[in-house]
C-alpha cells in the first residue's frame, strides 16, 4: 500500500503533538513539586543558618566585631577588653590568657575553645555556646552566664565569684578547686557535677538541683540552700556552715 505525502506529514504532526504533550505533562509533574521542595528547603536552611557580616581589619579592645566569623583564630594574650563579640563565631579559637574583661559575648559561639587563664571578668556571656571549652584558671568574676550552654565545659581552678549562673544547666561539669564566692546559682541544675575543694561561700543556691554532686572538702559558709535538692549530695570533710537546708550546720 502506498502512503501519500499528506499522510506522512499528518503522521509526523501527530507524533510531534504527542511528544509535546508528553513533555508538557512530565514537566508539570516533575517541576512543580521539585520547585516547592527547593523553596521549602532554602527557607529552612536560611531560618537556621547563622549568617556573619564581612569583617576585616585589626581586632582590638573596645572595637565592634559582632556577628563576625573568627573561628579558629589565635588570640592568645591579646588585649580585647570591652570588645563587642556578640553573635560572633569563635569556635575553636585560642583564647589562652586573653583579656576579655567587660567584653560583650552575648550569643557568641566559643565551642571547643582553650580559654585557660583568660580574663572574662564582668563579661556578658548570656546565651553563649561554651560547650566543650576549657576555662582552667580563668577569671570569670561577675560574668553573666544566664542562658549559656555548658555541656562538656570545665572550670578547674577558675574564679566565678559574683557570677550570675541563675537557671543554667551546670550538670556534669568539672569545677574542682573553683571559686564561687557569692555566685548566683538560683534554680540552676548542678546535678552530677564535680565540685571537689570548691569554695561556695555565700553562694545563692536557692532552688538549685544539687543531686549527686561530688563535693568533698568544699566550703559552703554562709551559702543559702533554701529549697535546694540535696539528694545524695556528697560533702565529706566540708564546711557546711550554710543555711536553709537540713544538711547545714546552722
Amino acid at each position: 500500500m502506498r502512503i501519500t505525502h499528506f499522510e506522512i506529514m499528518s503522521l509526523k504532526l501527530s507524533m510531534v503533538l504527542l511528544l509535546t504533550t508528553i513533555l508538557m505533562v512530565s514537566a508539570a509533574v516533575s517541576t512543580i513539586p521539585a520547585s516547592n521542595a527547593l523553596v521549602q528547603k532554602n527557607y529552612k536552611e536560611s531560618s537556621t543558618m547563622q549568617t556573619y557580616k564581612p569583617c576585616s581589619g585589626q581586632i582590638s579592645q573596645n572595637s565592634d566585631w559582632s556577628n563576625c566569623n573568627l573561628s579558629g583564630m589565635d588570640l592568645t594574650f591579646h588585649n580585647l577588653a570591652g570588645i563587642n563579640l556578640s553573635g560572633a563565631d569563635l569556635s575553636g579559637a585560642r583564647l589562652y590568657g586573653t583579656n576579655l574583661a567587660g567584653a560583650n559575648l552575648q550569643g557568641a559561639n566559643l565551642q571547643g575553645d582553650n580559654i585557660n587563664n583568660a580574663n572574662l571578668s564582668g563579661a556578658n556571656l548570656q546565651g553563649a555556646n561554651i560547650q566543650w571549652s576549657d576555662f582552667y584558671g580563668a577569671d570569670l568574676t561577675n560574668a553573666d552566664f544566664r542562658g549559656a550552654k555548658f555541656d562538656g565545659s570545665t572550670f578547674m581552678y577558675a574564679n566565678l565569684s559574683g557570677a550570675n549562673l541563675s537557671g543554667v544547666n551546670f550538670s556534669h561539669i568539672w569545677a574542682g578547686n573553683a571559686i564561687f564566692i557569692g555566685t548566683n546559682f538560683q534554680n540552676a541544675n548542678l546535678s552530677y557535677s564535680w565540685l571537689a575543694a570548691a569554695n561556695l561561700s555565700n553562694a545563692i543556691l536557692t532552688g538549685a538541683n544539687l543531686q549527686d554532686v561530688y563535693a568533698i572538702s568544699i566550703i559552703l559558709h554562709g551559702a543559702n540552700l533554701t529549697g535546694a535538692n540535696v539528694t545524695d549530695f556528697e560533702t565529706p570533710i566540708s564546711d557546711m556552715s550554710c543555711h536553709g537546708s537540713t544538711i547545714c550546720y546552722q
